[in-house]
């Protein structure tokens, strides 16, 4: 029995009930479609990953990584290619899979950045197989979203309230390297308990100051998900059930908990199938309109020249600003999408070269960005977005492109191609991974690395896979 002074008595099984299911599931328990789904999520995420190759924050990760990386075992450290202990590998290559904002989106943030790199770099230092790396995988999207879920903000939350999607992020990374790591049942119960002592408060620092910190907090969190996993499997007294005590998780996350979703449909409906992946290196909220735009662009030949006005129905809110003087970071370009939308029509092919440095002043794209405008007065609001994703739906966008010669071109659009209702074929992702790492692979390698994650469950040893990162 648990000591528990001052607290209420203990009647759900929720954080038990997670474990069991983390260690007792089989890659053979698994559908098909789902194994699919972890394979193109695992090659979208690393090809957003080394398409930041060269970009100067990636180098800073890099650095952070071997800095930190000392020790065994090792894993490899992506877009560089050398190699650092487990746990510096995945903080390293977490923040890389988030730099460019190129990865995947869930109901409640962007668990691609924690789960696959953590998921391989576990995997390729412990030497694990195809099979238990996609399980841990799966096992972390499942696990990952209900916790958040558990703690999704109330309905009329907006961003600036205090809620954000790096708090519950360490759970992207704990799961996938408690399954790893073979840790049984107890000691994953307190894995998740280390794992809410180290989920930080909410903060929403980074949405206020646009700060490419914001990057950062991924490895943070795979970094701490990895270091709560090794806790609880050296061994801990009296740390359980930390998503069953009022006193714990929650109470600290939200004030509208809905702890039901711990465990709602676990292992009948798998929420890796609602994931979404983007097409474009741009936030969620761009998607449509960066698809729309490109579509015009190409079927009317509308150049940067003849570029009149854009309008963009309806706006989301907290993403249209316009910089005359510039943009001040990366963070705060990736937010607009006045930005986004003046970076793609003068530069059609998507990449690093969008965020350099001197293009955050590019007077062109500055002058383009002016012409965006919101074509009505009621954006629609973030949360607004997340809770139609959830009820699998998404807003559509509808842009209209008027050029300096008294044209008006105009496109609408719901789901987008990367929506989960509008998902990547093979050759879709393929594509996009060939364009992802067109400055980091060559041709030839990059065929290499597709071919091995199709491939993932006839290999016994992952580590292999690893070396194809390496230079």
């Amino acid at each position: 029995m648990s000591y528990r002074q001052n607290a209420s008595e203990i009647t759900t099984n929720y954080t038990q009930t997670l474990s069991q299911f983390i260690t007792g599931l089989k890659y053979e328990d698994i559908p098909p479609d789902v194994i699919e789904r972890a394979k193109i999520i695992a090659v979208h995420t690393i090809g957003a990953a080394l398409a930041a190759k060269g970009m100067p924050i990636a180098d800073k990760a890099i650095r952070l990584g071997k800095l930190t990386g000392n020790g065994d075992p090792r894993a490899t450290v992506w877009v560089d290619g050398g190699e650092a202990s487990m746990i510096s590998a995945a903080l390293a290559n977490s923040i890389l899979a988030d730099i460019m904002n190129w990865e995947d989106c869930s109901w409640t943030g962007r668990p691609s950045a924690g789960v696959i790199p953590t998921a391989l770099a576990v995997a390729e230092a412990k030497k694990k197989s195809g099979k238990e790396l996609l399980t841990s995988i799966v096992l972390g999207y499942e696990c990952y979203q209900r916790i958040a879920m558990a703690v999704q903000p109330p309905k009329d939350w907006d961003i600036t309230n205090g809620w954000g999607i790096i708090c519950w992020q360490i759970f992207a990374a704990l799961v996938p390297a408690a399954r790893l790591l073979e840790l049984n049942n107890d000691q994953l119960n307190q894995a998740f308990g280390f794992g809410a002592t180290a989920c930080p408060i909410p903060s929403n620092l980074h949405q206020v100051t646009m700060s490419d910190e914001s990057h950062y907090e991924y490895g943070l969190r795979a970094k701490d998900g990895i270091l709560s996993v090794l806790s609880a499997a050296a061994g801990v007294d009296n740390y359980m059930d930390c998503f069953d005590d009022p006193w714990s998780y929650e109470l600290h996350m939200t004030s509208s908990s809905r702890p039901e979703w711990y465990t709602r449909d676990l292992g009948e409906s798998w929420l890796i199938m609602r994931t979404l992946l983007k097409r474009w290196p741009a936030n969620i909220y761009m998607q449509n309109a960066m698809e729309i735009t490109r579509d015009l662009l190409e079927h009317n030949g509308i150049t940067a020249e003849t570029v009149e006005e854009i309008t963009v129905n309806p706006p989301v809110a907290q993403c249209m600003e316009v910089c005359p003087e510039g943009y001040q970071s990366l963070t705060q370009a990736q937010f607009s999408l006045p930005f986004m939308l003046a970076s793609l029509i003068l530069d059609p092919v998507p990449g690093k070269q969008w965020f350099d440095e001197e293009k955050l002043k590019d007077s062109r794209i500055l002058a383009l960005a002016a012409r965006v405008r919101a074509g009505c007065d009621e954006p629609v609001s973030i949360s607004q977005i997340f809770r139609d994703f959830q009820n699998g739906e998404f807003p559509e966008t509808t842009i209209t492109i008027r050029t300096t010669d008294g044209g008006e071109f105009s496109k609408s659009m719901r789901y987008y191609p990367g929506h989960a209702q509008n998902m990547f074929s093979r050759q879709d992702i393929e594509n996009n991974f060939r364009l992802q790492t067109r400055n980091a692979l060559a041709a030839e390698k990059a065929n290499e690395i597709l071919n091995a994650f199709w491939n993932l469950e006839q290999y016994d040893d992952v580590s292999v896979i690893a070396q194809l990162l390496k230079n």
